[in-house]
């Protein structure tokens, strides 16, 4: 058998998904949604054999025209893609080494649950990667994502990728992030030419260029930015520009601080410093949108002594709110992080396989907010955690109250809308809005 790709069926099947015609069923339940055979021979007695071709993702060129044994891998009823015809022509094509079938089946089932504008992006011939924000400082190569050494065979690679799709696979108990990271680490590696390049220090056409060093002040649109004091990811760059010439060695000339090669060596300690001032920086933009009706003060001191080093914590900077915002729906204390993983909530705090055992990231924010809200005289009424894209796999988290203030974690997407909003019953007005504003500028004190 000499089956490959149907090309033209692939993309009728995009156009499917991307118009919506699609039935997200499970896994096992293509024996039943499948059309029977007289369903089928009616069918395409209809419709005829150039039609009947679009549904079949496999074709064997060898094996004459106008016959069911050229056409294979079917991915819907005729009407609509469904799901678990995808899921179960993943597993097939696997079995079998028809790798460009595979390799498009997962294309299709990571895109059948999006919206029709994000399935068109994905699709699209210039890969979503293209327009993808960067990575973390802290993200794992592709070999760990795929758990084998830079140094395996192209075999184990491949057996690897294989396990850790079963692994990771949603309809398996997976986790839909980690399966699309599997995904993503696959596109660097997957290919003699694309290891290769990825070997040799090169990135996508996205990333090849990008740099971790500070952005260059920028205005997004005409809308009236919030009014911001301090230097959001000051601290911690500093911190990391520091350690990063003792790690290298006192008198070793450093060309470019930011160098993702340079940064790939580094110790994940040090990556973490310059994740968190990324993660800041980033928040601060996203803050920004808020506009005038807002204030936002960034890198506040909350432990009182201006002249001394902050105090170590396991978050970093033990003495200071990242973000305090005030508006209409009230005052808000902000840390920004990135661990580089996913996080989860357990009993109000947070939790993930890369938080030090002792690190209670919610608990600190709390134990900051009082410290400073006793010497601005307010009071805090909301605290949130801000995580990238994807940190938590939910958008908004609520946390319950903590010593009397309602805490959430939040992705920064939603991060704004989130703060425009407010919490049901929360909220400053009026003349108190104008006062708290007062005493948060005089108590206000920057690392």
């Amino acid at each position: 058998m000499a089956i490959t790709l149907n090309k033209d069926a692939l993309q009728h099947a995009r156009d499917l998904i991307a118009k919506g015609r699609t039935v997200k069923d499970e896994r096992d339940d293509w024996s039943e949604h499948s059309p029977s055979t007289d369903d089928e021979n009616a069918w395409l007695e209809k419709h005829g054999w150039d039609e009947f071709a679009l549904w079949h993702l496999g074709i064997d060129r060898s094996e004459p025209e106008e016959t069911k044994k050229r056409y294979s891998f079917p991915y819907g009823d005729y009407s609509r893609l469904h799901r678990c015809a995808v899921i179960s022509l993943e597993s097939r094509a696997g079995q079998y080494g028809h790798d460009d079938i595979e390799d498009a089946t997962k294309k299709l089932l990571r895109s059948s649950t999006r919206s029709p504008a994000a399935v068109l992006d994905a699709l699209s011939p210039c890969s979503r990667q293209n327009d993808r924000v960067p990575d973390s400082p802290l993200a794992a190569s592709p070999y760990e994502v795929l758990g084998v050494a830079a140094t395996a065979t192209d075999d184990e690679l491949r057996r690897a990728y294989r396990r850790r799709l079963r692994q990771t696979h949603p309809d398996t108990g997976g986790a839909a992030l980690e399966f699309d990271r599997v995904q993503r680490a696959w596109e660097l590696i997957g290919t003699a030419d694309a290891r290769a390049a990825y070997d040799r220090g090169a990135r996508p056409a996205s990333t090849e260029d990008r740099t971790w060093a500070p952005a260059a002040p920028r205005r997004e649109g005409t809308r009236p930015a919030a009014r911001s004091h301090g230097h959001p990811g000051g601290w911690y760059r500093e911190q990391f520009l520091v350690l990063l010439h003792e790690w290298v060695g006192r008198g070793v000339e450093v060309p470019d601080p930011y160098d993702p090669r340079l940064l790939a060596r580094a110790p994940r300690e040090l990556r973490h410093l310059l994740a968190q001032a990324v993660a800041e920086e980033d928040t601060a933009r996203a803050l920004a949108t808020l506009g005038i009706g807002f204030t936002v003060w960034h890198d506040v001191r909350t432990d009182g002594d201006a002249a001394g080093a902050l105090r170590a914590s396991p978050q970093g900077a033990g003495g200071k709110i990242d973000h305090v915002v005030l508006g209409p729906t009230g005052l808000w204390a902000m840390l920004s992080e990135d661990w580089g993983e996913p996080v989860s909530v357990r009993r109000g705090e947070l939790v993930g396989p890369a938080l030090a055992r002792d690190e209670r990231p919610v608990h600190e924010l709390a134990q900051r907010a009082r410290h400073f809200a006793r010497a601005a005289r307010v009071r805090f009424t909301s605290l949130v955690i801000v995580v990238p894209d994807g940190g938590t796999g939910e958008g908004v988290t609520s946390l319950g109250s903590v010593k009397g203030m309602p805490a959430l974690v939040v992705e920064r997407p939603r991060l704004a809308d989130l703060v425009r909003r407010g919490i049901p019953g929360v909220g400053i007005g009026g003349t108190d809005l104008f006062e708290v504003r007062t005493r948060v500028q005089a108590a206000a004190r920057f690392v």
